[in-house]
Parts: structure tokens; sequence; C-alpha cells
């Protein structure tokens, strides 16, 4: 799957969110996509809680299309991807 999507990628940071959002996160964010980068979130959070923080902090918008993948193994979680792929 990350061969798909994932090419020449080169890694300039990383941050951890955790309980409260700091002042002026969203914000930062919300910039940081706005000049071209492109934002993943990854999260142990549950998906109700993991949405929750996406919205809160301002990586998700009700403008957006959200794909959720809930698949247990890789084979399920590659076809559902490729599925969501073609049909976006």
């Amino acid at each position: 799957v990350s061969e798909l999507l994932e090419r020449d990628l080169e890694l300039v940071g990383a941050t951890a969110i955790e309980d409260r959002l700091q002042d002026g996160v969203p914000d930062t964010l919300k910039a940081l996509a706005k000049g071209g980068l492109k934002l993943w979130v990854l999260t142990g959070d549950k998906q109700e809680t993991a949405i929750n923080i996406g919205f809160s902090c301002g990586l998700l918008d009700d403008s957006m299309k959200l794909i959720i993948l809930n698949e247990s193994n890789l084979t399920a979680a590659c076809t559902a991807l490729e599925d969501a792929i073609h049909q976006y």
C-alpha cells in the first residue's frame, strides 16, 4: 500500500498531540497544509477520538471526504484502500 502512496518522501518533522491542544496548534497545522505539506495522522486512539482530534486541530473540516479503513489484515486493508482510491 505504501508503495502506491508514499514515493520520494523526506521526513522533515514529527509532532505529537496529547490531551488539550496547545495554543496556536490548529492555526499552525492549517498554515502547513495551506503551504502544501501533506499531513497524515497515525494514532492509537479510538476511531471517534481520532476524528474529533482531527477536527479540533484543523486537520479535518466538513468539506473533506473521510476514508476510514477498519480492516483486520493487510490484504483486506490493501483492497479497501485501492477501492477508496478508485472511488475518489
